[in-house]
């Protein structure tokens, strides 16, 4: 546990969202090394019942009307994608996030490449439509980082989910931009 206290150290004194992914991914390796999936999973149903009280209810209700409606719903984190998936697997929505690599029988805590933060994101997305042969055309990307800036252009419509003292900022970059305030 020593060396996830390290990692968790410099994650809080990281000056830099590059530096907080690694420190958050270094992390999360150093917990998961070792687990089988059988023994990941039971780690994550703990995890999901922290973290789903924390849900933005609207957030989902939307991305919800959205599957129902008949359109995929791509949830594209830099968070550990098993974690997120487990959490939202009742919903029906398609996960892309960071990745560690696994052996068949227990995972490592070495990050599969492209990492998903920043561009690392497009590429992750550009591998998924390649493997599922869609066409693919998207409508709407969320975000409350600048870090997703090269994902948010893959969209028509970009939604920044951010305090209202940040718009300003947001709306520099993508002047027609709606925001979802929190």
């Amino acid at each position: 546990m020593f060396f996830v206290a390290y990692g968790y150290a410099r994650l809080l004194l990281s000056t830099s969202d590059e530096q907080q992914q690694f420190w958050k991914n270094w992390c999360i390796g150093k917990l998961i090394k070792n687990l089988s999936k059988r023994k990941l999973a039971l780690a994550l149903s703990g995890y999901a019942k922290l973290v789903k009280p924390l849900i933005r209810t609207n957030l989902l209700k939307h991305l919800c009307e959205r599957t129902e409606a008949g359109e995929n719903v791509l949830v594209v984190t830099a968070s550990f994608e098993n974690a997120v998936a487990d959490l939202l697997i009742d919903q029906g929505f398609i996960v892309l996030g960071s990745m560690f690599a696994y052996d068949g029988i227990t995972f490592s805590d070495e990050t599969l490449k492209p990492d998903c933060f920043g561009d690392g994101k497009v590429l992750r997305i550009r591998d998924w439509v390649q493997s599922t042969g869609f066409e693919c055309y998207f409508t709407e990307a969320w975000s409350d980082s600048l870090s997703d800036i090269p994902m948010m252009k893959l969209a028509e419509e970009q939604v920044w989910v951010c305090s209202k003292e940040k718009n300003a900022q947001f709306s520099a970059i993508f002047p027609t931009a709606r925001f979802w305030n929190v």
